[in-house]
């Protein structure tokens, strides 16, 4: 899925698009334990997580049904040894999320929700970074942003799991994921495609 996506969105950028592109591609192969490419899945509107993307295994000694290991990927690129563009990109990890039940139609959905939360956050973070851009802000500034919204993601993750009791209570994930879908909305200006000019 990531070296699909990513030869994709490589041959439609400009070359200085395509110097942070290739500064993605070392930033994963060198942080991700040297794992295939392709047990990365950016957050894609056209893509939905299944339970094949779930190869982990499982933790017997955690009462967690299922967990989708989630990460917001920061990648600097630079230009004469300045920083001149921060890249936000969320990804799933197959190799370490896993389930118990994959036989759960709701469990699975409840699970995308989670990935569609982590995507809701990055459009969040590419915004404040367009702002901090147009202030010619320090690289500690975006740090700051940074680890601020990771604070602010896994205590809203964790509000979903316990509102929703882990994807047991229908009702209020069918509110949830009414609510995520009208976020992604509010933020669509800010999703990778649109706002780093990917076709």
């Amino acid at each position: 899925m990531l070296s699909f996506f990513a030869m994709k969105i490589y041959k439609q950028l400009t070359l200085k698009r395509k110097e942070i592109i290739i500064l993605l591609f070392l930033s994963f192969f060198f942080n991700i334990n040297a794992q295939k490419l392709d047990s990365l899945i950016i957050w894609d509107e056209n893509y939905k997580l299944s339970w094949n993307d779930f190869s982990g295994t499982p933790n017997y000694k955690k009462r967690i049904t299922a967990l989708s290991f989630l990460e917001m990927q920061l990648i600097r690129a630079y230009s004469n040894n300045e920083i001149y563009s921060y890249t936000i990109i969320p990804t799933f990890n197959r190799f370490h999320s896993y389930s118990k039940n994959k036989s759960s139609d709701n469990l699975l959905e409840h699970e995308q929700i989670h990935f569609d939360i982590q995507e809701i956050f990055a459009r969040k973070l590419r915004k404040q970074f367009q702002k901090l851009k147009r202030n010619n802000a320090c690289d500690i500034s975006y740090i700051e942003v940074y680890n601020e919204n990771n604070i602010l993601l896994k205590k809203y993750q964790y509000k979903f799991d316990v509102l929703t009791d882990y994807s047991s209570n229908k009702d209020e994930q069918n509110t949830w994921k009414s609510l995520i879908l009208i976020k992604l909305n509010e933020l669509d200006s800010y999703n990778a495609k649109k706002h780093y000019g990917i076709r």
